[in-house]
């Protein structure tokens, strides 16, 4: 028996409003887009999250994770507040300018 193909609103929807549901469209087109298209367990699972979330940052995490391309499902905040440690000491992001600066610093100090 061929499985029936999933479309983006066969499960109902947390919200009810136009901009989640066109959201929520543009999540499931992304991810068949990219080759990776939802089961249906895991469209289940999203949407419950989604739910969970609460509408407005529903909508803003399935922004930025199409923005970024990404196939898994990421809120803007919790992506760009994480912090990586490695070897034990704590690594920062910083610009390059501050990077330059820290490196001519640190020459300096050597001569």
């Amino acid at each position: 028996k061929p499985k029936k193909k999933l479309s983006a609103l066969d499960l109902p929807l947390p919200f009810n409003s136009v901009e989640f549901r066109d959201a929520w469209i543009s999540w499931f087109n992304h991810r068949q887009e990219i080759k990776k298209p939802l089961s249906s367990e895991t469209h289940k699972s999203q949407l419950k999250t989604m739910g969970a979330m609460g509408e407005k940052k529903a909508i803003d995490a399935i922004r930025f994770t199409i923005d970024k391309g990404w196939q898994g499902l990421h809120e803007a905040d919790s992506y760009s507040n994480k912090k990586t440690e490695t070897n034990g000491n704590l690594t920062k992001r910083i610009s390059r300018q501050d990077a330059a600066e820290l490196l001519n610093s640190a020459v300096g100090k050597r001569n």
